[in-house]
């Protein structure tokens, strides 16, 4: 069956991607020149009783090779008091571009939204090793803003070993992380970007020792696994109280997991 999810997957990747209708006129007024509607969503977002909307947006020129890496903006439109839309937000760091799928080819999946919060699913990867990620925003009242509330990542790796006795077949490893808003820390819409972890930061340790821990929660067990004040390592996301972060030894041997952010500091050049 996962198989199966995953060639369904595949194929919907290849197909071209858009809304299942054409965006209302209220909505198609914030499509700009040069720009078509990938997507929308109807939604009470803010949970004030009134219908507003979500748009994704394309380039129309998009499926040229030289533009394939072209951002794709998301706009969040919310109902006034007069009864019109109007863009609250705009982000162009959370659906990624067509290009950003892989073998697989483009990553978008769908948008779906409810009450005070939406969702935005992309997959991609290679024939393989699959990938899939769900971003949830929703609706803080005192922020007045939405923030990411969860982020789910999964995946597929091929394991080249026969499944069965004509050597035919193949096996499948599978794996889903998912991390909240606790763990996550208060991330606006306008500051997300899918690209962090691949931005890293060198970081120092700070204390005596630094235990590594298989998930961002505080008061959570750590592993056997530490290291000392002075070593440095690749830090490659910053959460509310942990660094997701990778150390490589003397000898080359790489550890990975979570360290508490009261252990580091920055590092220096």
């Amino acid at each position: 069956m996962r198989a199966l999810a995953w060639l369904l997957v595949a194929v919907a990747s290849t197909l071209p991607v858009s809304g299942a209708d054409d965006p209302p006129p209220e909505i198609a007024r914030f499509v700009p020149a040069g720009f078509q509607a990938l997507d929308f969503a109807l939604a009470d977002l803010d949970s004030d009783g009134k219908q507003d909307a979500v748009l994704v947006l394309r380039r129309s020129d998009e499926d040229v090779p030289a533009h394939g890496e072209a951002p794709r903006p998301l706009l969040v439109l919310i109902r006034q008091a007069d009864g019109r839309l109007a863009q609250a937000k705009r982000t162009e760091r959370l659906v990624y571009c067509r290009a950003c799928g892989g073998m697989l080819g483009d990553p978008y999946q769908r948008l779906t939204a409810g009450r005070g919060r939406f969702t935005v699913e992309l997959a991609g990867g290679t024939a393989s090793s699959h990938w899939a990620v769900e971003y949830t925003f929703a609706y803080d009242a005192a922020a007045k803003d939405w923030l990411l509330e969860e982020e789910k990542n999964s995946g597929d790796d091929r394991n080249d070993q026969p499944t069965d006795d004509d050597g035919e077949g193949e096996e499948r490893s599978g794996w889903t992380t998912v991390l909240n808003r606790r763990q996550l820390g208060d991330i606006p819409l306008e500051r997300f970007d899918y690209e962090a972890s691949e931005k890293p930061k060198d970081w120092r340790v700070r204390s005596d020792r630094a235990y590594f821990h298989d998930r961002p929660d505080v008061g959570s067990r750590p592993r056997k696994a530490y290291v000392l004040r002075g070593d440095r390592v690749e830090g490659f996301r910053e959460l509310r109280d942990f660094v997701e972060a990778r150390f490589t030894g003397a000898k080359g041997r790489s550890t990975h997991g979570y360290l508490l952010k009261k252990d580091l500091e920055p590092a220096g050049p």
